[in-house]
């Protein structure tokens, strides 16, 4: 994910007004969290591990908020602003954890969405399409919300 923080970073800090540019960039980057999340092999010890210090925070939430929480949200958060033109930053980092609350939930609720559908898990095809839904989703949401 380092590339794409940078390239993010890199926006933001340059101009970072360009509504088109930063849709495209926080679509981009939805789209990685959900293969992330989704399809990589170590995630679900992962996950669990971050599910449970937001649930129950412990020593570790501190390390796990500054490395990776803080820094997503920030980048969603900007990023949204850019799109929407509203520069409620408390607005735009409500929206940011929809959007995220949108992908962790595929992850968390894997088993009930697999089983729904009569799945075995997620494949390719699966992942490509939960892609395709949450970053058009969100790509019609911010589009709306800033006209």
């Amino acid at each position: 994910m380092e590339p794409r923080f940078d390239a993010i970073q890199e926006f933001l800090e340059k101009d970072g007004r360009d509504s088109d540019v930063a849709l495209t960039l926080l679509t981009d980057f939805l789209g990685e969290l959900v293969e992330l999340f989704c399809g990589h092999p170590s995630i679900a010890r992962n996950h669990k591990l971050i599910m449970r210090e937001l649930l129950s925070p412990s020593a570790a939430f501190d390390i796990l908020y500054e490395k990776i929480v803080d820094r997503e949200f920030e980048v969603i958060s900007r990023l949204i602003m850019a799109i929407t033109g509203d520069p409620d930053e408390r607005k735009a980092t409500y929206q940011a954890f929809l959007l995220m609350g949108q992908i962790i939930m595929f992850r968390q609720g894997r088993e009930a969405i697999v089983r729904r559908l009569g799945l075995h898990g997620y494949d390719a095809l699966e992942i490509r399409e939960i892609r395709q839904l949450i970053t058009e989703w969100a790509g019609k949401v911010l589009e709306k919300d800033s006209r």
